[in-house]
Protein backbone atom coordinates (compact mmCIF):
# COMPACT_ATOMS: atom_id res chain seq x y z
CA UNK A 1 0.00 0.00 0.00
CA UNK A 2 1.29 3.44 -0.99
CA UNK A 3 0.18 6.28 1.33
CA UNK A 4 -1.87 8.90 0.12
CA UNK A 5 0.76 11.77 1.15
CA UNK A 6 3.40 10.18 -1.75
CA UNK A 7 0.63 9.39 -4.04
CA UNK A 8 1.75 12.07 -6.00
CA UNK A 9 5.53 11.01 -5.82
CA UNK A 10 4.26 7.91 -7.83
CA UNK A 11 1.81 9.29 -10.12
CA UNK A 12 3.96 10.77 -13.29
CA UNK A 13 2.71 14.38 -14.29
CA UNK A 14 0.91 15.05 -17.34
CA UNK A 15 2.92 16.30 -19.92
CA UNK A 16 1.97 20.08 -21.02
CA UNK A 17 0.76 20.21 -25.00
CA UNK A 18 -0.05 23.04 -26.60
CA UNK A 19 -2.85 22.82 -28.98
CA UNK A 20 -4.07 24.54 -31.97
CA UNK A 21 -7.40 25.61 -33.71
CA UNK A 22 -7.87 22.23 -36.31
CA UNK A 23 -8.27 23.53 -40.02
CA UNK A 24 -9.49 21.80 -43.08
CA UNK A 25 -5.77 21.52 -44.45
CA UNK A 26 -5.91 18.73 -40.92
CA UNK A 27 -7.40 16.43 -43.27
CA UNK A 28 -4.79 14.13 -44.64
CA UNK A 29 -7.65 13.31 -47.51
CA UNK A 30 -7.61 16.84 -48.96
CA UNK A 31 -3.74 18.05 -47.58
CA UNK A 32 -2.19 14.73 -49.75
CA UNK A 33 -4.82 15.02 -52.67
CA UNK A 34 -2.87 15.65 -55.57
CA UNK A 35 -4.84 19.14 -56.72
CA UNK A 36 -3.63 22.09 -57.53
CA UNK A 37 -4.71 24.26 -54.91
CA UNK A 38 -5.38 24.10 -51.16
CA UNK A 39 -9.26 24.56 -50.11
CA UNK A 40 -10.09 26.86 -46.98
CA UNK A 41 -13.60 26.90 -45.74
CA UNK A 42 -15.25 30.26 -44.47
CA UNK A 43 -14.73 29.91 -40.89
CA UNK A 44 -16.90 31.38 -38.65
CA UNK A 45 -16.90 33.31 -35.42
CA UNK A 46 -18.11 31.14 -33.08
CA UNK A 47 -15.57 27.77 -34.68
CA UNK A 48 -12.55 29.78 -34.06
CA UNK A 49 -13.76 29.82 -30.04
CA UNK A 50 -14.16 25.99 -29.80
CA UNK A 51 -11.77 23.93 -28.28
CA UNK A 52 -10.11 20.44 -29.24
CA UNK A 53 -10.10 17.55 -27.92
CA UNK A 54 -6.40 16.77 -26.77
CA UNK A 55 -4.44 14.28 -29.31
CA UNK A 56 -2.48 11.43 -27.23
CA UNK A 57 0.98 12.02 -26.67
CA UNK A 58 1.96 8.90 -27.38
CA UNK A 59 0.48 8.35 -30.62
CA UNK A 60 2.99 8.23 -33.44
CA UNK A 61 2.57 11.09 -35.84
CA UNK A 62 3.91 8.86 -38.80
CA UNK A 63 1.60 6.22 -38.28
CA UNK A 64 -1.19 8.61 -37.94
CA UNK A 65 -0.59 10.18 -41.58
CA UNK A 66 0.04 6.64 -42.69
CA UNK A 67 -3.43 5.26 -41.44
CA UNK A 68 -4.91 8.86 -42.77
CA UNK A 69 -3.73 8.52 -46.27
CA UNK A 70 -4.50 5.07 -46.90
CA UNK A 71 -8.15 6.19 -46.28
CA UNK A 72 -7.61 8.77 -49.28
CA UNK A 73 -9.51 6.97 -52.31
CA UNK A 74 -10.06 9.73 -53.79
CA UNK A 75 -8.96 10.29 -57.56
CA UNK A 76 -7.20 13.70 -57.49
CA UNK A 77 -9.19 16.34 -59.17
CA UNK A 78 -8.06 19.34 -61.69
CA UNK A 79 -10.45 21.76 -60.50
CA UNK A 80 -8.98 24.76 -59.11
CA UNK A 81 -9.85 25.39 -55.33
CA UNK A 82 -10.35 28.50 -53.28
CA UNK A 83 -9.13 30.31 -50.66
CA UNK A 84 -11.25 31.41 -47.54
CA UNK A 85 -9.08 31.62 -44.92
CA UNK A 86 -9.79 34.44 -41.98
CA UNK A 87 -6.98 36.33 -42.86
CA UNK A 88 -7.48 36.79 -46.16
CA UNK A 89 -11.66 37.56 -45.45
CA UNK A 90 -9.53 40.20 -42.63
CA UNK A 91 -7.58 41.64 -45.59
CA UNK A 92 -10.64 42.19 -47.53
CA UNK A 93 -12.69 43.79 -44.84
CA UNK A 94 -10.11 46.83 -45.13
CA UNK A 95 -11.00 47.22 -48.34
CA UNK A 96 -14.20 46.84 -48.71
CA UNK A 97 -16.45 50.11 -48.31
CA UNK A 98 -19.45 48.73 -46.70
CA UNK A 99 -17.57 46.70 -43.84
CA UNK A 100 -15.40 50.36 -43.56
CA UNK A 101 -18.81 52.21 -43.20
CA UNK A 102 -20.53 49.62 -40.61
CA UNK A 103 -16.89 49.06 -38.84
CA UNK A 104 -18.07 50.13 -35.25
CA UNK A 105 -21.44 48.09 -35.43
CA UNK A 106 -20.27 45.09 -37.43
CA UNK A 107 -23.77 43.07 -38.38
CA UNK A 108 -24.43 39.45 -37.46
CA UNK A 109 -27.07 37.41 -38.68
CA UNK A 110 -29.78 37.36 -35.74
CA UNK A 111 -29.39 33.96 -34.29
CA UNK A 112 -29.46 32.21 -31.36
CA UNK A 113 -26.56 29.76 -31.82
CA UNK A 114 -23.81 31.23 -34.26
CA UNK A 115 -22.62 34.47 -35.23
CA UNK A 116 -21.26 34.08 -38.86
CA UNK A 117 -18.72 35.97 -40.98
CA UNK A 118 -19.66 38.92 -42.44
CA UNK A 119 -18.38 38.03 -46.33
CA UNK A 120 -16.92 40.93 -48.17
CA UNK A 121 -18.63 42.37 -51.46
CA UNK A 122 -15.49 41.45 -53.49
CA UNK A 123 -15.61 37.68 -52.50
CA UNK A 124 -19.18 36.77 -52.97
CA UNK A 125 -18.67 35.67 -56.74
CA UNK A 126 -16.13 33.23 -55.68
CA UNK A 127 -17.80 32.05 -52.42
CA UNK A 128 -20.47 31.29 -55.08
CA UNK A 129 -18.44 29.63 -57.62
CA UNK A 130 -16.88 27.38 -54.38
CA UNK A 131 -20.69 26.31 -52.94
CA UNK A 132 -22.30 26.21 -56.40
CA UNK A 133 -20.08 25.17 -59.50
CA UNK A 134 -17.34 23.29 -57.75
CA UNK A 135 -17.50 19.75 -58.58
CA UNK A 136 -17.52 19.19 -54.63
CA UNK A 137 -21.07 21.49 -54.97
CA UNK A 138 -23.15 19.82 -57.79
CA UNK A 139 -24.00 22.78 -59.86
CA UNK A 140 -27.26 22.19 -57.68
CA UNK A 141 -30.08 24.94 -57.92
CA UNK A 142 -30.97 27.76 -55.12
CA UNK A 143 -32.18 25.83 -52.29
CA UNK A 144 -29.08 23.78 -51.87
CA UNK A 145 -26.70 26.19 -52.40
CA UNK A 146 -28.74 28.53 -50.18
CA UNK A 147 -28.73 25.82 -47.59
CA UNK A 148 -25.03 25.63 -47.40
CA UNK A 149 -24.15 29.00 -47.36
CA UNK A 150 -26.87 30.65 -44.88
CA UNK A 151 -24.97 28.70 -42.07
CA UNK A 152 -21.37 29.65 -43.05
CA UNK A 153 -21.15 33.36 -43.80
CA UNK A 154 -23.50 36.55 -44.28
CA UNK A 155 -23.76 39.55 -46.85
CA UNK A 156 -27.03 41.92 -47.50
CA UNK A 157 -29.46 39.93 -49.83
CA UNK A 158 -27.98 37.32 -49.75
CA UNK A 159 -30.60 34.85 -50.93
CA UNK A 160 -31.30 37.06 -53.92
CA UNK A 161 -27.75 37.38 -55.08
CA UNK A 162 -27.92 33.74 -54.98
CA UNK A 163 -30.83 32.92 -56.19
CA UNK A 164 -29.61 35.64 -59.51
CA UNK A 165 -26.23 34.06 -59.89
CA UNK A 166 -27.93 30.24 -60.41
CA UNK A 167 -30.09 31.79 -62.56
CA UNK A 168 -26.62 33.08 -65.13
CA UNK A 169 -25.62 30.03 -64.92
CA UNK A 170 -25.27 28.79 -68.43
CA UNK A 171 -24.26 25.14 -67.62
CA UNK A 172 -27.58 24.81 -65.65
CA UNK A 173 -29.61 27.11 -68.04
CA UNK A 174 -27.92 24.45 -70.89
CA UNK A 175 -29.19 21.07 -68.91
CA UNK A 176 -31.60 21.61 -66.13
CA UNK A 177 -34.69 20.06 -66.48
CA UNK A 178 -37.99 21.99 -66.51
CA UNK A 179 -39.66 21.10 -63.58
CA UNK A 180 -42.86 23.37 -63.89
CA UNK A 181 -45.15 24.50 -66.53
CA UNK A 182 -43.33 26.74 -69.07
CA UNK A 183 -44.62 29.90 -69.44
CA UNK A 184 -47.13 30.97 -72.01
CA UNK A 185 -51.13 31.29 -71.90
CA UNK A 186 -53.13 28.85 -74.16
CA UNK A 187 -54.29 31.06 -77.62
CA UNK A 188 -57.22 29.67 -78.69
CA UNK A 189 -58.06 30.30 -82.58
CA UNK A 190 -61.64 31.81 -83.51
CA UNK A 191 -63.96 29.19 -84.64
CA UNK A 192 -65.20 30.33 -88.78
CA UNK A 193 -68.63 31.23 -89.50
CA UNK A 194 -69.23 28.49 -92.03
CA UNK A 195 -68.13 24.97 -92.55
CA UNK A 196 -65.18 24.16 -94.44
CA UNK A 197 -63.95 27.64 -94.63
CA UNK A 198 -61.08 26.93 -92.13
CA UNK A 199 -59.51 22.95 -92.50
CA UNK A 200 -56.50 21.23 -90.62
CA UNK A 201 -54.79 18.96 -92.51
CA UNK A 202 -51.76 16.26 -91.78
CA UNK A 203 -50.23 12.73 -92.72
CA UNK A 204 -50.30 10.26 -90.23
CA UNK A 205 -48.00 7.17 -90.55
CA UNK A 206 -46.05 5.43 -91.81
CA UNK A 207 -47.60 1.80 -90.58
CA UNK A 208 -47.69 -1.75 -91.90
CA UNK A 209 -48.07 -2.02 -95.41
CA UNK A 210 -51.68 -2.96 -96.32
CA UNK A 211 -52.66 -5.77 -98.93
CA UNK A 212 -53.63 -2.67 -100.77
CA UNK A 213 -50.16 -1.27 -100.19
CA UNK A 214 -50.77 1.89 -98.31
CA UNK A 215 -48.84 2.79 -95.64
CA UNK A 216 -49.53 6.68 -94.99
CA UNK A 217 -53.16 8.02 -94.13
CA UNK A 218 -53.88 11.71 -95.11
CA UNK A 219 -56.36 13.83 -92.50
CA UNK A 220 -58.50 16.80 -93.12
CA UNK A 221 -60.95 18.46 -90.52
CA UNK A 222 -63.13 21.37 -90.52
CA UNK A 223 -62.60 23.48 -87.87
CA UNK A 224 -66.02 24.47 -87.56
CA UNK A 225 -68.36 21.00 -87.79
CA UNK A 226 -65.28 18.73 -86.81
CA UNK A 227 -66.08 16.82 -90.41
CA UNK A 228 -63.78 14.52 -91.36
CA UNK A 229 -61.81 13.24 -94.25
CA UNK A 230 -59.51 10.07 -94.13
CA UNK A 231 -57.69 8.77 -97.60
CA UNK A 232 -55.44 6.17 -97.17
CA UNK A 233 -52.05 6.28 -99.91
CA UNK A 234 -48.76 4.58 -100.41
CA UNK A 235 -46.80 7.79 -100.09
CA UNK A 236 -47.29 11.19 -98.50
CA UNK A 237 -45.63 13.26 -100.99
CA UNK A 238 -46.47 16.70 -102.35
CA UNK A 239 -48.45 15.19 -105.42
CA UNK A 240 -50.70 12.65 -103.13
CA UNK A 241 -51.09 15.90 -101.08
CA UNK A 242 -52.59 17.67 -103.88
CA UNK A 243 -54.38 15.32 -105.22
CA UNK A 244 -56.85 14.30 -102.46
CA UNK A 245 -57.22 17.76 -101.34
CA UNK A 246 -58.75 18.46 -104.78
CA UNK A 247 -60.64 15.52 -104.84
CA UNK A 248 -61.79 15.34 -101.48
CA UNK A 249 -62.66 18.87 -100.82
CA UNK A 250 -61.98 21.46 -103.11
CA UNK A 251 -64.06 19.44 -105.78
CA UNK A 252 -66.39 18.55 -103.36
CA UNK A 253 -67.19 21.11 -101.02
CA UNK A 254 -65.70 24.12 -102.46
CA UNK A 255 -62.40 25.87 -101.63
CA UNK A 256 -61.45 27.00 -98.27
CA UNK A 257 -60.65 30.22 -96.67
CA UNK A 258 -57.34 29.02 -94.47
CA UNK A 259 -55.88 25.74 -94.16
CA UNK A 260 -53.50 24.97 -91.18
CA UNK A 261 -50.50 22.40 -91.74
CA UNK A 262 -46.76 21.58 -90.55
CA UNK A 263 -43.87 22.95 -92.20
CA UNK A 264 -43.20 19.08 -93.62
CA UNK A 265 -42.07 18.56 -97.18
CA UNK A 266 -45.36 17.43 -98.44
CA UNK A 267 -47.10 20.72 -97.57
CA UNK A 268 -44.39 23.36 -97.54
CA UNK A 269 -43.32 22.90 -101.72
CA UNK A 270 -44.10 24.95 -104.86
CA UNK A 271 -47.15 22.50 -105.71
CA UNK A 272 -49.03 23.36 -102.59
CA UNK A 273 -48.40 27.27 -103.19
CA UNK A 274 -49.28 27.22 -106.73
CA UNK A 275 -52.63 25.61 -105.61
CA UNK A 276 -53.11 27.98 -102.87
CA UNK A 277 -52.90 30.75 -104.97
CA UNK A 278 -55.32 29.28 -107.55
CA UNK A 279 -57.99 28.81 -106.05
CA UNK A 280 -57.14 31.91 -103.20
CA UNK A 281 -56.55 29.90 -99.71
CA UNK A 282 -54.31 31.10 -97.30
CA UNK A 283 -52.05 28.58 -96.27
CA UNK A 284 -50.84 28.79 -92.57
CA UNK A 285 -48.04 26.95 -91.17
CA UNK A 286 -48.17 25.69 -87.32
CA UNK A 287 -44.71 26.32 -85.26
CA UNK A 288 -42.16 23.73 -85.85
CA UNK A 289 -42.48 20.90 -83.01
CA UNK A 290 -45.56 22.61 -81.48
CA UNK A 291 -48.63 19.90 -82.72
CA UNK A 292 -51.22 22.15 -80.44
CA UNK A 293 -51.55 24.65 -83.37
CA UNK A 294 -53.13 21.74 -85.60
CA UNK A 295 -54.91 20.66 -82.63
CA UNK A 296 -57.85 19.18 -83.33
CA UNK A 297 -56.30 16.93 -86.69
CA UNK A 298 -54.06 15.72 -83.96
CA UNK A 299 -56.56 14.41 -81.44
CA UNK A 300 -58.37 12.93 -84.64
CA UNK A 301 -55.17 11.02 -85.24
CA UNK A 302 -54.76 9.47 -81.58
CA UNK A 303 -58.43 8.51 -82.10
CA UNK A 304 -58.91 6.14 -85.07
CA UNK A 305 -55.92 4.40 -84.73
CA UNK A 306 -56.86 2.76 -81.52
CA UNK A 307 -60.52 2.38 -83.08
CA UNK A 308 -58.77 0.58 -86.23
CA UNK A 309 -56.65 -1.14 -83.82
CA UNK A 310 -59.62 -3.19 -82.88
CA UNK A 311 -60.84 -4.06 -85.71
CA UNK A 312 -58.01 -5.12 -88.28
CA UNK A 313 -56.32 -8.69 -88.19
CA UNK A 314 -53.21 -9.82 -86.36
CA UNK A 315 -50.91 -9.11 -89.19
CA UNK A 316 -52.32 -5.73 -89.33
CA UNK A 317 -52.54 -5.79 -93.22
CA UNK A 318 -56.14 -4.80 -93.21
CA UNK A 319 -56.53 -1.57 -91.62
CA UNK A 320 -57.14 0.17 -94.43
CA UNK A 321 -60.17 -1.28 -95.11
CA UNK A 322 -61.57 -0.19 -91.81
CA UNK A 323 -60.89 3.42 -92.41
CA UNK A 324 -63.97 4.03 -94.22
CA UNK A 325 -66.17 3.04 -91.63
CA UNK A 326 -64.15 4.31 -88.34
CA UNK A 327 -64.81 7.77 -90.47
CA UNK A 328 -68.59 7.52 -90.67
CA UNK A 329 -68.69 6.56 -87.33
CA UNK A 330 -67.22 9.68 -86.26
CA UNK A 331 -69.17 11.86 -88.62
CA UNK A 332 -72.17 10.61 -87.17
CA UNK A 333 -71.65 10.86 -83.19
CA UNK A 334 -72.41 13.65 -81.37
CA UNK A 335 -69.39 16.00 -80.55
CA UNK A 336 -68.79 17.17 -77.20
CA UNK A 337 -67.50 20.89 -78.28
CA UNK A 338 -70.25 21.49 -80.63
CA UNK A 339 -73.27 19.21 -78.68
CA UNK A 340 -74.27 18.29 -82.64
CA UNK A 341 -72.78 15.12 -84.76
CA UNK A 342 -70.56 16.65 -88.00
CA UNK A 343 -72.55 15.60 -90.40
CA UNK A 344 -75.58 17.70 -88.87
CA UNK A 345 -73.28 20.57 -89.30
CA UNK A 346 -71.53 20.06 -92.56
CA UNK A 347 -75.31 19.50 -94.08
CA UNK A 348 -77.82 20.92 -92.30
CA UNK A 349 -79.73 17.73 -91.45
CA UNK A 350 -79.83 14.79 -89.21
CA UNK A 351 -78.10 11.65 -90.75
CA UNK A 352 -79.96 8.35 -90.77
CA UNK A 353 -78.05 5.14 -89.61
CA UNK A 354 -77.93 2.21 -91.32
CA UNK A 355 -79.68 0.37 -88.20
CA UNK A 356 -82.60 2.77 -87.88
CA UNK A 357 -85.83 1.90 -88.99
CA UNK A 358 -87.07 3.55 -92.57
CA UNK A 359 -89.46 6.01 -92.33
CA UNK A 360 -93.05 4.92 -93.05
CA UNK A 361 -94.01 8.13 -94.50
CA UNK A 362 -92.45 10.58 -96.95
CA UNK A 363 -92.99 14.34 -96.86
CA UNK A 364 -92.57 15.92 -100.22
CA UNK A 365 -91.82 19.30 -100.19
CA UNK A 366 -91.28 22.33 -102.70
CA UNK A 367 -87.44 23.18 -103.26
CA UNK A 368 -88.22 26.44 -102.21
CA UNK A 369 -90.15 25.54 -98.97
CA UNK A 370 -86.86 22.89 -98.63
CA UNK A 371 -84.38 24.77 -99.04
CA UNK A 372 -86.03 27.91 -96.86
CA UNK A 373 -85.96 25.15 -93.81
CA UNK A 374 -82.12 24.23 -94.07
CA UNK A 375 -81.34 27.83 -94.31
CA UNK A 376 -83.34 28.72 -91.06
CA UNK A 377 -81.70 24.90 -89.48
CA UNK A 378 -78.41 25.83 -90.55
CA UNK A 379 -78.11 28.99 -88.91
CA UNK A 380 -79.74 28.27 -86.03
CA UNK A 381 -77.67 25.12 -85.12
CA UNK A 382 -74.42 26.61 -86.35
CA UNK A 383 -74.97 29.64 -84.29
CA UNK A 384 -75.04 27.20 -81.29
CA UNK A 385 -72.59 25.09 -82.04
CA UNK A 386 -69.85 28.04 -82.36
CA UNK A 387 -71.05 29.39 -78.81
CA UNK A 388 -70.38 25.20 -77.53
CA UNK A 389 -66.96 25.72 -79.07
CA UNK A 390 -65.83 29.53 -77.60
CA UNK A 391 -67.61 27.69 -73.92
CA UNK A 392 -65.24 24.77 -74.39
CA UNK A 393 -62.01 26.65 -75.12
CA UNK A 394 -62.66 29.01 -72.63
CA UNK A 395 -62.71 25.69 -70.31
CA UNK A 396 -59.78 24.29 -71.63
CA UNK A 397 -57.97 27.92 -71.48
CA UNK A 398 -58.63 27.98 -67.85
CA UNK A 399 -57.54 24.87 -67.20
CA UNK A 400 -54.00 25.33 -69.40
CA UNK A 401 -53.23 28.79 -67.89
CA UNK A 402 -53.47 27.66 -64.02
CA UNK A 403 -50.42 28.17 -62.56
CA UNK A 404 -48.16 29.56 -65.72
CA UNK A 405 -47.03 33.13 -66.11
CA UNK A 406 -46.40 35.23 -69.44
CA UNK A 407 -43.76 34.88 -71.51
CA UNK A 408 -40.95 36.95 -70.28
CA UNK A 409 -39.42 37.56 -73.33
CA UNK A 410 -39.46 40.83 -75.45
CA UNK A 411 -37.49 42.19 -78.59
CA UNK A 412 -33.58 41.88 -78.52
CA UNK A 413 -33.40 39.10 -75.50
CA UNK A 414 -30.95 36.43 -76.08
CA UNK A 415 -32.48 32.81 -75.57
CA UNK A 416 -31.27 29.12 -75.10
CA UNK A 417 -32.88 26.54 -77.94
CA UNK A 418 -33.93 23.38 -76.80
CA UNK A 419 -32.97 20.92 -78.65
CA UNK A 420 -35.53 18.56 -80.05
CA UNK A 421 -34.21 15.88 -82.00
CA UNK A 422 -31.03 13.98 -81.63
CA UNK A 423 -29.73 14.62 -78.56
CA UNK A 424 -28.53 11.83 -76.14
CA UNK A 425 -28.63 11.24 -71.85
CA UNK A 426 -25.39 13.66 -70.93
CA UNK A 427 -25.62 16.58 -74.00
CA UNK A 428 -27.40 20.15 -73.19
CA UNK A 429 -30.92 20.33 -73.48
CA UNK A 430 -30.49 23.44 -75.02
CA UNK A 431 -27.67 24.69 -77.41
CA UNK A 432 -25.99 28.47 -77.98
CA UNK A 433 -28.48 31.28 -77.94
CA UNK A 434 -30.26 33.27 -80.43
CA UNK A 435 -31.28 36.30 -80.37
CA UNK A 436 -35.47 37.36 -80.69
CA UNK A 437 -35.67 39.60 -83.48
CA UNK A 438 -39.33 38.93 -84.30
CA UNK A 439 -42.62 38.19 -82.05
CA UNK A 440 -45.42 36.78 -84.14
CA UNK A 441 -47.75 36.04 -81.12
CA UNK A 442 -47.39 35.98 -77.02
CA UNK A 443 -45.87 33.01 -77.64
CA UNK A 444 -44.31 32.46 -80.90
CA UNK A 445 -41.02 34.27 -82.37
CA UNK A 446 -38.56 35.02 -84.99
CA UNK A 447 -35.26 33.95 -83.49
CA UNK A 448 -31.74 34.31 -85.40
CA UNK A 449 -28.31 32.68 -84.21
CA UNK A 450 -24.67 33.71 -84.78
CA UNK A 451 -24.37 32.19 -88.58
CA UNK A 452 -27.71 34.37 -89.09
CA UNK A 453 -29.87 31.43 -90.00
CA UNK A 454 -33.52 32.33 -88.77
CA UNK A 455 -36.06 29.82 -86.58
CA UNK A 456 -39.45 30.28 -85.61
CA UNK A 457 -39.70 28.97 -81.95
CA UNK A 458 -42.24 28.83 -79.32
CA UNK A 459 -42.38 29.71 -75.91
CA UNK A 460 -42.48 26.03 -74.85
CA UNK A 461 -39.22 25.67 -76.56
CA UNK A 462 -36.84 28.39 -75.39
CA UNK A 463 -35.35 29.65 -72.15
CA UNK A 464 -33.75 33.70 -71.33
CA UNK A 465 -30.18 33.96 -70.96
CA UNK A 466 -29.47 35.77 -67.53
CA UNK A 467 -26.72 37.95 -67.92
CA UNK A 468 -24.31 38.39 -64.64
Amino acid sequence: MIDLEHWDAHVPKPQRTQYTEPSILDNPCIHNASINAQINVVTTRAQSKLQVQPRSSSANPSSTSTIAQSRCSSPPMATPLHDFSLSRIRSEHAQDVIIQQIRNNRPYRNDATIKLVYAPSKLNPEIMAAYHDHPLSGHFGTGRTWSMLRNTCYWPRMKETITSYIKSCDKCSQFNVDRHKPPGFLQPIQPPNEVFQVLGMDWWGPTTNSLSGNRYVLVITDRLSGYVVAKASPTNTAQDTARILMEEIILVHGSPDTIFTDKGTHFKNKLLQAISNLVGCKHIFSTPYHPQTNGQTERWNSTFVTQIAKYCNTDQTNWDTFLPSIVYAYNHGIHISTGFSPYQLAFGRQPRHPFNPPASTFIFSKPHDYWTQVITYRNTVLKQAKANILHQQQLSKNRFDKNRSHPPFVLGDLVWMKILVGRHKLTARYIDPARIIQILSPVSFIVEDDTLQQFQAHSNNIRRVYSR
